[in-house]
């Protein structure tokens, strides 16, 4: 039997909020699994804020400098 594990809600809610607002997303040089992402120039500040909150508990995710 086969079991499907829900992730936890903070992953949930970056996969469906935050992902769809990404506009560009690069790997940095020095660490290759480092994710560098710039949203779109229209994103809401809710999902700006919502970025800011999860970002300590999604790792390897930064905002491009």
């Amino acid at each position: 039997m086969e079991i499907m594990a829900k992730g936890p809600q903070e992953f949930i809610d970056y996969a469906e909020k935050v992902v769809p607002w990404i506009d560009h997303l690069e790997y940095s040089e020095e660490d290759e699994w480092l994710e560098l992402i710039t949203f779109k120039v229209n994103t809401p500040q809710e999902i700006k804020n919502l970025f800011t909150r999860l970002e300590p508990k999604i790792p390897n995710v930064e905002l491009k400098p």
